[in-house]
C-alpha cells in the first residue's frame, strides 16, 4: 500500500487551506493530487472540535499539505456546495478527484483515524484513477431527474404523505422518529393544514404533543430564551447547543399556526419568548435584519444562571443570510396574523425591505448575501424564500410593491432556473460557477416545493393560470421520489395540497387609504385558513382588474369572499367578514 510521506519534522503552522476557486482546482490538476474538502459552519460544535484536534495534529497537517489540496468551505455561505458534497452532517470531510468528483467521505474523523483514512484514500485514488474517471464520466452523463406523469399528483398523494408523517410520529415523546429529535416545522404545518381541511382530531394530537415537548424539554433555553438546534436524545432532553435563525423562524411559524387553530394563548407566549431571544441576540438594529446564528458552547449553557450572567455569551455569527432572513420575515408575518402584535409586522417589513434593497447584484438578481456584500446571484433557495415573504407582506399591507417584487422574482426563476425538459426548477442559474459538481445543476425537492406554493398564491392573487401550471409541473418530477424522504416529504405534501386545493380568496374593494378598507383587509389577513389569499383593489387604480374578476365596484368598501368559484354576499363590516370566513372554514371542514 502507498504510504503517506510523513516525516519526523517540527509541526507545521497549519493546514494550507484554500478557497473553492479556479486556482485550487488548477493546483490539484497540475500536481495530480486529490482534494480534501472540509465543509463546516461557525455554529458547529464538532467542526470546532475537529479543528482543535484532527486538523491541529502535526502529522495530519504534514500529510494533508504534502499529498492533498485542502479546500475549506463554510456551509452557510456556500449552500450550493453543501447541497452536492455534504456527507450527512457537519463537519463534512469529503475527498475529491482534481475534477471535483467524490472519491469518499465522512463527517467527523478523530486524529487517531485520520492518518489511516488519508493513506487509504490516496492509495485508492492513485491505484484506480482510470477506473474512477470512467465511472464519473458515466455519472455525469446520466439524467438527474425525469419528468413524471401529471396523474401521479392527486389528493391521495397528500393523504399518503400525511400517513407517512403519522407513521414517523413518536407518541411517547412527540416529534418524529425514535432517535435524535430535530424540529420538523413542515410536518407540523402539514398536519395543521390537513386538520383545517378535515377536522380530524387525530391530526392535532401529534402537533400539540410535539410542540409542548419541544418547549418544555431541553431543546429550549429556559434561561436565555430561544430553541437549540436539536436534541441528541429521543425525549428532547439533551440538546446540541447551537441556535440558528432559520430554526427560530420555523418555531415562530408553527407555534403561531397552532394558536390560530387551538386558540390556546400558551402558544403565543412561546412565540413571544422565542422572538424575545431573537430580537435581543440576533437582531441587527443598524440594518433592520437578522444575524445568522449563535455558537454551540456547551460549557456556557451548563452554567447556573448566576454564573452565566457574568460569563461572556457564545459568539454570534453576524452574517445576514438572505434565505434565513426571508424565512424569519415570513414567520413574523404569521406571528402578526395570530397576535396582531405590531412589532412583528414592523420587524418583518424592515427585514424584507432590507433584503429587497441590498441582497441584489448589479442586474437586480437576489443574491446569497454575506460578508457585507451580495454573492452567488440567483440561488433558487433565496428567490423562493424572498418571494414567499413578499407575498405575505403584500397581503398584510396591501402595498403593491411587494406583489410586484414577488412577480419579478418568479419571472427571473422562470427565465433562468426553470428546466424546460423536466418542469422542475434548478438550484443555480446557468452562469453559476462550474467547478466540480457545480457543473451539474440540481433540482432540490424542498425548494421546488416552496416555489410551487409561491406560484399557487400568485395564481390566486393574479388569476393568471400559467402560475398554477408552472407550480404543477415543477412538482411532477418528484411524484415518485417523495416516499423515500420519510416525514421530510411534508414540504412536498404541503405544496401538492396548495396546488390542488381551491384557494379561499378575500378581495377588499375600496380606497387603499380608507380606514374601513384597511380594517376589512386586516380582518381577512388575521383569520387563519390554509391557502387563503387577501387582496385590496382600489377602484381608482384597479378598475380594470375589478372588472376582469367580475366584481362590482361599490361606493363603500366591501369584502368579497370566495372559495373556488363559490362566492358569498359582499360584507362591509370587519366582524361580519370574520363570521363569513368562519362560515367558509366550517363548510370546507365538513
Amino acid at each position: 500500500m502507498w504510504s503517506l510521506p510523513i516525516r519526523e519534522a517540527p509541526a507545521m503552522a497549519g493546514i494550507n487551506w484554500l478557497d473553492w476557486n479556479d486556482q485550487a482546482f488548477k493546483k490539484a490538476m497540475d500536481e495530480a493530487k486529490p482534494i480534501l474538502l472540509a465543509i463546516g459552519a461557525t455554529w458547529c460544535h464538532w467542526c470546532h472540535v475537529m479543528d482543535q484536534t484532527t486538523y491541529s495534529d502535526p502529522q495530519v497537517i504534514e500529510a494533508v499539505n504534502a499529498s492533498f489540496v485542502p479546500i475549506r468551505v463554510d456551509n452557510d455561505r456556500r449552500p450550493d456546495l453543501n447541497e452536492r458534497y455534504n456527507m450527512g452532517g457537519w463537519p463534512t470531510t469529503c475527498f475529491l478527484t482534481p475534477q471535483g468528483e467524490i472519491i469518499a467521505g465522512a463527517t467527523f474523523i478523530p486524529p487517531t483515524d485520520m492518518l489511516d483514512v488519508l493513506d487509504r484514500v490516496l492509495h485508492h485514488y492513485r491505484s484506480n484513477r482510470e477506473a474512477l474517471e470512467a465511472q464519473f464520466a458515466q455519472i455525469r452523463s446520466a439524467p438527474r431527474i425525469s419528468p413524471s406523469d401529471s396523474t401521479a399528483l392527486s389528493a391521495s398523494t397528500v393523504d399518503a404523505v400525511v400517513q407517512q408523517v403519522l407513521d414517523a410520529y413518536d407518541p411517547a415523546y412527540g416529534g418524529f422518529g425514535t432517535g435524535q429529535k430535530f424540529p420538523a416545522p413542515d410536518a407540523i404545518a402539514l398536519l395543521i393544514d390537513q386538520y383545517c381541511h378535515t377536522g380530524r382530531p387525530s391530526l392535532m394530537g401529534p402537533v400539540t404533543t410535539t410542540l409542548r415537548a419541544q418547549r418544555t424539554g431541553g431543546t429550549y433555553d429556559h434561561e436565555m430564551g430561544g430553541f437549540f438546534r436539536y436534541s441528541t436524545t429521543r425525549d428532547w432532553g439533551v440538546p446540541h447547543y447551537e441556535k440558528m435563525l432559520d430554526d427560530q423562524a420555523g418555531h415562530i411559524y408553527t407555534y403561531s399556526q397552532a394558536y390560530c387553530v387551538t386558540g390556546d394563548p400558551w402558544y403565543l407566549e412561546v412565540v413571544r419568548h422565542v422572538y424575545g431571544y431573537v430580537h435581543s441576540t440576533l437582531w441587527d438594529p443598524q440594518n433592520g435584519a437578522f444575524f445568522g446564528s449563535q455558537d454551540a458552547d456547551q460549557h456556557y449553557y451548563l452554567l447556573p444562571l448566576a454564573k452565566r450572567m457574568s460569563t461572556p455569551a457564545p459568539a454570534v455569527d453576524t452574517t445576514i443570510y438572505t434565505d434565513w432572513n426571508a424565512h424569519m420575515a415570513s414567520a413574523l408575518l404569521a406571528a402578526y396574523a395570530s397576535s396582531e402584535n405590531e412589532q412583528y409586522l414592523h420587524d418583518a417589513l424592515a427585514c424584507l425591505n432590507w433584503l429587497l434593497r441590498n441582497a441584489r447584484d448589479r442586474d437586480g438578481r437576489l443574491c446569497h448575501y454575506h460578508d457585507d456584500a451580495p454573492h452567488l446571484p440567483g440561488l433558487l433557495r433565496d428567490q423562493a424564500a424572498v418571494a414567499e415573504a413578499a407575498i405575505s407582506a403584500y397581503q398584510a399591507t396591501a402595498d403593491e410593491s411587494y406583489l410586484a417584487s414577488a412577480i419579478d422574482i418568479v419571472g427571473y426563476c422562470r427565465s433562468a432556473l426553470l428546466d424546460q425538459d423536466t418542469g422542475a426548477f434548478c438550484d443555480v442559474p446557468p452562469d453559476h460557477q462550474q467547478l466540480g459538481q457545480l457543473a451539474r445543476r440540481e433540482h432540490p425537492m424542498l425548494e421546488n416545493a416552496l416555489i410551487a406554493r409561491v406560484l399557487a398564491d400568485l395564481a390566486a392573487l393574479t388569476a393568471d393560470g400559467s402560475y398554477l401550471t408552472m407550480a404543477e409541473r415543477c412538482l411532477y418530477p418528484f411524484a415518485h421520489q417523495w416516499a423515500r424522504w420519510g416525514h421530510l416529504a411534508s414540504a412536498f405534501g404541503r405544496a401538492v395540497d396548495a396546488v390542488l386545493a381551491d384557494p379561499v380568496t378575500v378581495r377588499v374593494i375600496g380606497p387603499r387609504n380608507n380606514h374601513l378598507t384597511q380594517q376589512l383587509a386586516k380582518a381577512a389577513f388575521v383569520f387563519y385558513r390554509p391557502h387563503k389569499v387577501v387582496q385590496v383593489l382600489d377602484p381608482a387604480v384597479d378598475m380594470a382588474r375589478i372588472e376582469q374578476l367580475g366584481l362590482p365596484p361599490s361606493a363603500a368598501p366591501r369584502a368579497f369572499v370566495c372559495s373556488g368559484s363559490t362566492c358569498l354576499a359582499p360584507v362591509g363590516d370587519p366582524k361580519a367578514l370574520a363570521s363569513a370566513l368562519n362560515q367558509v372554514n366550517m363548510a370546507l371542514m365538513a
